[in-house]
C-alpha cells in the first residue's frame, strides 16, 4: 500500500540521517585528536628550553619565577592535549572523577599565582585568602583545577583596570569547604543566569557593559 511504502521510505530516510550524524562525530573525533598531535610538537619544542633555562644558575629570582610559571602551564596545557587524545572518553561523554585527599590550600594558592602576570598585565589586584593554613579535603586535582583556572579567567576578563580579584577559601560548616572566586567586575545579567552553565556559553564584554 501507500503508507507502507511512505513508512519504509521515512525509515530509510532515518537511517541515513544516523549515519551522517555518525559520520559528523567521526569526522569531529579525528579533527581532535590530529589538531591535538599538531598542538603536542611546539608544546614540546617550548617546554624543553624553559626546562633548560629553568636549571640555569644565572637567572635572576625573577626570571626564574616567570620561568617556573611557563613550566606549570605548559604541563597544565599538555595534560588537555592528553584528555583531547583519549578515545574512550570523548567517544562515551563519561569523564570519571579522581578523587583523593589533599590540601586544598596550596593547591589553590598555586593556580591563583599562575594568574599574578595576567592580572598585573591588567592592572587588577589578585588576592588569595584562606580562613586556615591548611584544609585536607577529597577532590578531582584535575577537575578542580579546570573550574579554579575558568572562574579566574573570567574573572579577570570581565573586570576592568584598578579592580580587584579575590580567591576566597572558607570552612562554611563542619566537613563544607566553600570557595569564593569574587570580583568588581561588571557580572552577567541576571536574565542570562540560567544560561551560564551551557556548553560554549559566552557573552560579549562591549555588551555587557553598555
Amino acid at each position: 500500500s501507500s503508507r507502507t511504502i511512505i513508512l519504509k521510505h521515512e525509515i530509510a530516510k532515518q537511517q541515513l540521517f544516523r549515519e551522517k550524524d555518525r559520520e559528523l562525530a567521526q569526522s569531529k573525533l579525528n579533527f581532535f585528536t590530529n589538531i591535538s598531535h599538531d598542538i603536542k610538537t611546539p608544546l614540546t619544542l617550548i617546554m624543553a628550553p624553559v626546562e633548560k633555562l629553568l636549571q640555569s644558575t644565572t637567572a635572576g629570582d625573577g626570571i626564574q619565577q616567570q620561568l617556573l610559571l611557563m613550566q606549570q602551564n605548559g604541563e597544565r596545557l599538555m595534560r588537555l592535549m592528553d584528555q583531547l587524545l583519549d578515545f574512550r572518553l570523548l567517544e562515551e561523554g563519561e569523564v570519571p572523577l579522581h578523587a583523593e585527599q589533599a590540601d586544598m590550600v596550596p593547591f589553590c594558592r598555586e593556580i591563583t599565582g599562575a594568574f599574578e602576570s595576567l592580572a598585573a598585565k591588567r592592572a587588577v589586584t589578585l588576592h588569595f585568602e584562606s580562613m586556615q593554613e591548611e584544609m585536607m579535603v577529597w577532590f578531582d586535582k584535575d577537575k578542580f583545577e579546570k573550574i579554579l583556572f575558568n572562574l579566574l579567567s573570567n574573572a579577570l576578563k570581565f573586570t576592568l583596570a584598578g579592580g580587584r580579584v579575590t580567591v576566597r577559601l572558607q570552612e562554611e560548616a563542619p566537613g563544607t569547604l566553600l570557595l569564593t572566586v569574587e570580583d568588581n567586575g561588571i557580572g552577567i545579567p541576571s536574565t542570562h543566569f540560567e544560561e551560564i552553565f551551557g556548553q560554549f556559553s559566552h557573552y560579549d564584554f562591549n555588551n555587557l557593559q553598555a
